[in-house]
């Protein structure tokens, strides 16, 4: 999952936003429910924790795995969370540049 394919960040409650990424060729999960991904930055070595170690994360979609071209993610941001601060970061990406 690319940063440049968020679609949607919409706040849900909290510091809670619900995230919407575009998939590519317009392809479902097909996730069983109660799996989750890992996140991770494209290149580990530029997104290390105190340790310095990769920084890597589950997170568990909220689509169903039938939804096709998108996956959801509802992700709450914290404090010392230094994945759930950059997924946060994220801005919102359009796929043809006359919306940017």
């Amino acid at each position: 999952m690319r940063s440049d394919a968020l679609r949607v960040n919409s706040p849900d409650f909290d510091a809670t936003c619900r995230f919407v990424f575009e998939l590519p060729n317009n392809e479902a999960t097909l996730l069983p429910v109660a799996s989750c991904i890992t996140v991770r930055a494209s290149d580990p070595e530029s997104f290390k924790d105190a340790k310095d170690k990769p920084i890597v994360r589950p997170y568990t979609p909220i689509s169903p795995p039938d939804l096709k071209g998108e996956l959801v993610l509802l992700i709450k941001r914290y404090e010392n969370g230094n994945m759930s601060k950059y997924i946060h970061s994220l801005k919102v990406s359009y796929p043809d540049s006359h919306h940017n």
